[in-house]
């Protein structure tokens, strides 16, 4: 699956979800802690998040929103190999709504 975007334009697309979803994992992650333990409720959050990653592609592919030219089990390898390579940013929120832009590194 390749994308013929514009990262300009998705960069903060992808940034503001990203921010969103952490945000509302982490409110689940203090639930599930009190019952669980702290890295219990992590490794159900990440599970999950890697459950959705694999059910989004495989229903944008029986949707035909996207074709892959391998199986999606190898996408999703290749896409995460992609991510971790990066370099990541944090970028914080600001009061209103927007996030700071230049972020801070981290490894």
């Amino acid at each position: 699956m390749s994308a013929d975007r514009d990262n300009e334009v998705c960069a903060p697309l992808i940034n503001a979800l990203s921010f969103q979803m952490t945000a509302s994992l982490f409110e689940e992650i203090q639930k599930f802690s009190a019952e669980h333990g702290e890295t219990v409720a992590v490794s159900i959050a990440l599970d999950a998040v890697l459950m959705s990653a694999a059910s989004l592609l495989k229903t944008a592919v029986s949707n035909r929103m996207v074709r892959t030219t391998m199986p999606y089990q190898a996408v999703l390898h290749s896409r995460l190999d992609e991510l971790l390579a990066m370099e990541f940013r944090v970028h914080s929120m600001r009061p209103d709504g927007s996030f700071e832009p230049t972020g801070q590194p981290i490894n």
